[in-house]
């Protein structure tokens, strides 16, 4: 018997020894993350990057904003207060007439 169980050890310790071999062929092998580049490189090797100061920004009535909003910092410094507004009771508006279904 114990020449059957010693057997039984190495069929086992091979089989794992296989699934972990194909184990570190899937997406999650944990040298993975050694080989990719930062982030930051990435980002900095991308021509993509612009500056948003360069864009015409436009307001919904299709105009141009020249002057960002700095009075509120919660609001997008490129959005009217009055779009805002008009925003939150659209919005008000379809809740209404969802719940009068």
């Amino acid at each position: 018997m114990p020449s059957s169980s010693a057997s039984e050890r190495t069929e086992s310790v091979s089989s794992h020894g296989h699934n972990y071999k194909t184990s570190l062929s899937s997406k999650s092998d944990p040298n993975a993350a050694l080989r990719e580049e930062q982030p930051i490189a990435n980002a900095l090797a991308g021509s993509s990057m612009f500056s948003l100061r360069s864009m015409q920004h436009r307001d919904a009535k299709g105009q141009v904003i020249t002057d960002p909003d700095r009075s509120n910092p919660t609001r997008p410094r490129l959005e009217r207060p009055l779009d805002t507004i008009r925003g939150f009771e659209a919005a008000i508006e379809a809740r209404r007439r969802e719940n009068a279904m």
